[in-house]
């Protein structure tokens, strides 16, 4: 079916090539949004972008033989540019046998450097592209947090709240246009954050870290970015990084 424009159907669950996470959380759900947290270093781009574009391409390939015209993976590098490794992507789809460049002609890759251009590139120009006839197999939005986190740092502690109030809603409208696509489409959406800080509040002032950084009592789950975080994943999952920071990593599931 490669080369033509088809309707494809994703199945419910697809796995993520660890038995160990498709026994936690069932492998990679198509039509809902899920949420991956973790510290730098933790593995997410790696599970929330290069390992869903190799095994949704395994499956196209295996049942329809190719990737149609009109399917596409979106991806929004939020790390401004070092999240998404197109290196690392090839290698696995290499190991995978996968064709390497056919993949690649079908990944969309948008790199914000400011929050105003990752707000319109999740909430205007994805749907707008899908709208037209590009359709998604995969959404993602890796990390979601680092451009906004920025700004909240160099943000006057005066001011804070009042700014960490304006971005949350940004961000929550834009885990809400990913939710309603993903429903829409039954493509995988997928997007990351960064855990918050158990520090106590006077070593988080020395630090200049800001006040929404801090686990609270009642966050569920315990990651920056406010309580769309919460609400609009339908799975969610932290990963852990040893203290020796060897390369096991531990995932925990927070919600399904």
């Amino acid at each position: 079916q490669a080369g033509k424009k088809v309707e494809v159907r994703l199945p419910k669950f697809l796995t993520t090539g660890s038995k160990a996470l498709d026994i936690l959380f069932g492998g990679y759900e198509s039509g809902i949004l899920s949420l991956f947290y973790g510290p730098a270093g933790s593995g997410k781009s790696t599970l929330a972008v290069h390992v869903p574009i190799a095994v949704i391409s395994e499956y196209m390939y295996s049942k329809y033989g190719g990737i149609p015209d009109n399917y596409y993976f979106y991806v929004v590098d939020g790390d401004e540019g070092m999240g998404f490794d197109v290196d690392r992507l090839r290698q696995i789809l290499d190991v995978r046998g996968l064709p390497v460049e056919e993949i690649l002609a079908h990944v969309i890759v948008f790199s914000p450097t400011e929050f105003d251009h990752q707000h319109k590139y999740v909430t205007a120009e994805i749907p707008g592209m899908v709208a037209a006839g590009k359709k998604p197999l995969l959404i993602a939005l890796d990390s979601a947090v680092m451009i906004y986190h920025g700004i909240i740092l160099r943000t006057d502690p005066q001011h804070r709240p009042t700014r960490i109030q304006e971005y949350a809603g940004k961000l929550e409208l834009q885990l809400k246009t990913m939710s309603k696509l993903a429903k829409e489409t039954r493509c995988v959406s997928i997007v990351t954050s960064w855990p918050k800080s158990s520090m106590s509040a006077s070593e988080m002032v020395k630090k200049n870290i800001p006040p929404e950084d801090k686990v609270g009592v009642d966050d569920m789950p315990p990651c920056i970015g406010g309580r769309a975080f919460a609400f609009y994943p339908k799975m969610i999952v932290e990963i852990r990084v040893p203290k020796d920071r060897g390369p096991v990593r531990t995932a925990f599931l927070f919600k399904h």
